[in-house]
């Protein structure tokens, strides 16, 4: 490129006046590659002073720089009357048209506009190289001069026309190499901008998605909390249930909870059902209204709205029926009302109806231990107490008789012959006569007394705030009752308590009395010795 130059010179020397070191490296580094031996100034002035001591082929000259301008540089390289000929390319972003005519006004050979790359700027400075070997060479036209006016300036135009024409071309091709770079500019923004929209869509795909999947991990979590509510509620009741012993307060805890509680859609009117002996045994209800309820061993749901027959007067809503169920029976119902349409998923279907099993197993528990309870301090035949239950008694009135000094006494009686009435009759007329015997006792007493099978025929009574002559008188009113009523006797021994008498001791005196009675013919009251009717 540089062939006919390189053949006249060595070397071709160039000074570079730039302000940046940064991009007066950049430019060195480039003409020293291609053969080119670069001297550097930091503005015009020290430009100048350079001058004075070396001959360049070119300079090359950034526009705005302190001290000395590249406009002013490129006047005072007119001015000298060695260098008036010097080439100079002034580097510039600069692209106004008023740019252009300081450029022309100051005669400045060419323009390079920033950034420039490596093959541009080596054209260029091919081409400028020509152009002032053809002027030594006396092959361009001479100077012209002219003023131009222009946006108020005045612009004094004092140059050849090879200048003029080689500043116009250099800003025509710096336009034109701006236009490509604003054309390639163009399709790539045209490209990014197809790739933005497709990563915009992308974003919008994958807003939304995580919007959706925001949502369900929020229904998730909202649903997670509500049963982890809903399992603490159901746990809590089983909890308190299983430490319960009245039937009746287990109820009314388990309304109260449910009934406090939004959970499962209940809006209230939660109550507990129990079902009677005689329903449990024939699945017959009473109220006609529950037998739908009660012939399903699941949980029913019913929309509604519907009025409840069991809460007269309640705003219609709808219902729900909860089977309480013992050994897989019913022996309950709860129901409660609901939100209409309310509607239940499998799992909170299972722990409603977990719970009516636990509440069920809960009260049949209860209702066993108390048959057991009941079982233990009375007589399975006759269904009065037992020796158990009348040591209990007996120590409840000896400690009440020593608060409040109320007397009370034993009555011991034993049937006539009935010995004789189980060879006659057989055992079971014989069990069927203890039993009306036991009948006829609990009605003779008050609920204060006691009645008691003390052995086979042997019955006693324990007998509240009462001295001999009420003893007397009830002992002797039962004789004559059963002897009107069942057509048999008894023998009857009786004695008041003494302090600090054991029930054994007592019931030793009551016994002799009996002994007595029974020498003494029979179907008589005998007292115990040392007492007698006042």
């Amino acid at each position: 490129m540089f062939s006919s130059w390189l053949n006249e010179h060595e070397t071709l020397s160039v000074l570079i006046v730039e302000d940046s070191q940064t991009q007066a490296n950049q430019l060195r580094y480039l003409l020293e590659k291609h053969g080119f031996a670069v001297q550097q100034a930091l503005h015009g002035k020290e430009a100048m002073a350079l001058l004075e001591q070396s001959d360049p082929h070119l300079v090359i000259s950034d526009i705005l720089m302190p001290e000395m301008d590249g406009y002013a540089l490129c006047h005072a390289i007119r001015q000298h009357p060695r260098h008036r000929d010097l080439p100079v390319v002034l580097l510039t972003s600069l692209s106004s048209a008023r740019d252009i005519l300081l450029a022309l006004e100051c005669k400045a050979d060419h323009f390079i506009t920033k950034p420039y790359n490596e093959s541009y700027l080596l054209s260029r400075m091919a081409s400028i190289l020509e152009t002032m070997r053809q002027r030594r060479s006396g092959l361009l036209p001479e100077h012209t001069e002219s003023d131009i006016f222009f946006q108020g300036e005045w612009f004094h135009i004092n140059t050849d026309r090879q200048r003029i024409l080689d500043l116009l071309m250099a800003t025509y091709e710096a336009m034109v190499l701006r236009n490509d770079e604003l054309i390639t500019t163009q399709h790539e923004l045209s490209e990014l901008n197809g790739q933005l929209q497709l990563a915009v869509a992308e974003a919008n795909d994958a807003h939304q998605q995580s919007q959706q999947i925001l949502a369900e991990l929020s229904a998730r979590d909202r649903a997670i909390r509500q049963t982890n509510e809903e399992l603490r509620l159901v746990h809590g009741i089983e909890s308190l249930v299983n430490q319960s012993r009245d039937p009746g307060a287990l109820c009314q805890l388990v309304c109260d909870r449910l009934n406090q509680s939004t959970l499962f859609g209940i809006i209230g009117g939660v109550h507990i059902r129990l079902l009677n002996e005689h329903e449990r045994n024939t699945g017959q209800l009473a109220n006609h209204h529950c037998q739908p309820c009660f012939s399903v061993r699941h949980l029913q749901l019913l929309a509604g709205p519907i009025a409840s027959e069991c809460e007269p007067g309640s705003t219609p809503a709808g219902r729900m029926v909860i089977p309480l169920l013992a050994q897989l029976q019913p022996i309950g119902l709860l129901c409660a009302q609901t939100r209409i349409g309310l509607q239940l998923d499998p799992q909170q279907r299972e722990l409603l109806e977990s719970l009516g099993r636990q509440i069920g197993m809960a009260l049949e528990n209860i209702r066993l231990f108390e048959e057991t309870r009941v079982l233990s301090l009375h007589d399975p035949l006759t269904g009065l107490a037992n020796r158990r239950h009348l040591e209990i008694a007996y120590s409840n009135l000896q400690a009440r008789t020593s608060r409040s000094q109320q007397p009370f006494g034993l009555i011991l009686l034993d049937i006539d012959h009935f010995k004789r009435f189980n060879d006659t009759y057989g055992h079971p007329e014989g069990d069927q006569l203890l039993i009306r015997v036991a009948e006829q006792l609990r009605q003779c007493l008050r609920s204060t007394d006691l009645a008691v099978r003390f052995g086979g025929e042997e019955f006693m009574l324990l007998v509240a705030d009462s001295q001999t002559e009420q003893l007397f008188a009830l002992a002797d009113r039962i004789r004559q009752l059963l002897q009107q009523d069942l057509a048999i006797t008894a023998s009857f021994g009786l004695a008041c308590y003494q302090p600090d008498e054991t029930l054994s001791q007592m019931t030793e005196r009551a016994d002799e009395a009996l002994y007595r009675a029974k020498h003494a013919g029979r179907n008589r009251v005998m007292l115990a010795q040392g007492e007698a009717i006042r």
